[in-house]
């Protein structure tokens, strides 16, 4: 069931890929589970993103805080890093069922979730060189001689008189500061202590005016895409 639950998120994710970005997120959940009995998780962690350090800690404390808005009762990020450094455990990649059920002893809880950067991208400005296209006009005049009364006398006056205008074009190129906004993707996955497999896993991708509003957005949108899930949902069929 696992295999099957990941290779399901694969083939969404190229989906919602070809979709474009407003699509929602990629989720899948094991299908006939009563997440009725889940209601104390503790995040393990998420993983950080390559040459990111500390990306899956900023991610991982946003998640948290949507998992305590879903209901979850959530276990102390402290609590959780002192009983893996002093179990010494990995817990960077998947969680055999054995390590899983022996954490949920001790934590106390009924799931274990997990997670990963996929795409992290801060906000950034830069200077780029862009064409600038100037156009003047210069007018093209002539001299007119004019009879004119002064008194009682007529007089030739000479003037300038505007005939149209000679249009002259030139090129450019001008420093512009352009922003990029912050680009951030992650995978959750929620882990049954009792047989290790994944109960739910859900990926988002998703910008933001910084790196924060990108993981609020991602942690949002991943969680309520798994809301039947939530402790105190209604059960099928009530």
């Amino acid at each position: 069931m696992k295999n099957s639950l990941l290779s399901a998120l694969v083939v969404g994710a190229v989906l919602a890929a070809a979709a474009g970005c407003a699509s929602p997120p990629v989720t899948v959940v094991k299908p006939g589970f009563d997440f009725q009995k889940i209601h104390r998780v503790a995040v393990l962690g998420v993983k950080d993103f390559a040459g990111r350090a500390g990306s899956g800690d900023v991610a991982g404390s946003i998640f948290e805080k949507y998992l305590l808005q879903a209901g979850y009762d959530v276990v102390e990020r402290r609590q959780v890093d002192a009983l893996i450094k002093e179990q010494s455990l990995d817990v960077s990649g998947a969680v055999d069922p054995k390590t899983a059920k022996k954490l949920g002893k001790l934590l106390g809880v009924d799931a274990l979730v997990l997670g990963g950067i996929t795409e992290f991208s801060p906000d950034r400005q830069q200077l780029v060189q862009t064409d600038l296209n100037e156009e003047t006009q210069d007018p093209i005049l002539r001299k007119v001689t004019h009879r004119e009364k002064e008194g009682d006398q007529w007089v030739n006056v000479e003037r300038e008189e505007v005939t149209g205008y000679k249009v002259r074009r030139s090129h450019r190129k001008v420093p512009q500061a352009v922003s990029t906004a912050a680009q951030v993707g992650m995978t959750v996955r929620l882990v049954d202590i009792e047989t290790g497999g994944v109960l739910w896993i859900g990926s988002d991708t998703q910008e933001g005016s910084n790196v924060q509003d990108a993981c609020e957005s991602v942690a949002r949108r991943i969680i309520f895409a798994v809301k039947k899930t939530w402790p105190g949902q209604p059960r099928k069929g009530s």
